[in-house]
């Protein structure tokens, strides 16, 4: 019967070589000391005697697979033996964990969330969203939720610490300041609430300030133009009142 063999040789640049032949007299396996070495069949287990993928590590302690540049420079594949996670280190430090939650976190060893991101950097943003088609004409970010409209959910909340400062409402409406804008049935409302002071809305024309509304906690609020213009009040498309610049109501 044929029988595998393997031996042992000095390769023609005086390098160390060690192979193994199998029963049909292919090589398997061949190691070499300065030259290729490669594995042509089978799987190849560390710590495991019955290997089910071409490369299968086992341990009891928490799992490193290293790509290194340097001693200091390195990226490492890494399954947490303490919870079970799976992370990718980059010079010992955790860049992304994916949880046994089925939950990836970037910066965080321990995400909330489907998607947790973050960041202790003080000058650059968190995340960055950048389209540069020249003829882009799709969506830069979008959320969808298969639920209808209904107030019960938030499409987005932004917050400072836990404070809500902008956020829309599963039915459109939006807050300023406020996690709670007025709810009006068949109506699109946005709030603007600052317990300071109170609101104020501007309008701007190419970084110019043109007219504002302002309330705030006082009995008058203001509503106008700030430059030299009139201004006016329309009822279907046409002018009804008109307030100039000086002050004379027509």
């Amino acid at each position: 019967a044929s029988q595998g063999l393997g031996g042992f040789y000095e390769g023609a640049s005086n390098e160390g070589i060690l192979y193994l032949i199998d029963g049909s007299n292919n090589a398997g396996v061949l190691l070499s000391s300065a030259g290729d070495s490669y594995f042509n069949s089978g799987n190849v287990g560390i710590g495991t005697n019955s290997p089910d993928k071409k490369l299968e590590i086992l341990s009891t302690a928490s799992n490193h697979l290293r790509l290194a540049y340097s001693e200091t420079a390195f990226w490492d594949l890494f399954q947490n033996a303490a919870d079970g996670s799976f992370r990718i280190l980059k010079d010992n430090g955790s860049l992304f964990t994916f949880a046994q939650s089925g939950n990836l976190g970037i910066g965080t060893d321990s995400p909330s969330r489907k998607l947790d991101v973050r960041d202790t950097s003080n000058t650059q943003a968190t995340i960055l969203a950048y389209n540069k088609g020249a003829s882009f004409t799709g969506t830069v970010y979008e959320a969808i939720t298969d639920r209808t409209a209904s107030s019960a959910f938030n499409l987005m909340n932004l917050k400072a610490s836990t404070v809500s400062k902008f956020i829309v409402k599963g039915d459109g409406d939006v807050g300023v300041g406020t996690g709670s804008p007025t709810s009006n049935s068949n109506r699109t409302t946005l709030t603007l609430d600052n317990s300071t002071w109170g609101g104020v809305y501007e309008l701007k024309r190419a970084g110019v300030l043109k007219s504002k509304w302002m309330w705030g906690t006082g009995a008058t609020s203001v509503f106008g133009t700030v430059l030299s213009e009139d201004l006016e009040f329309i009822t279907n498309n046409s002018t009804k009142m008109r307030i100039t610049s000086g002050g004379t109501v027509g």
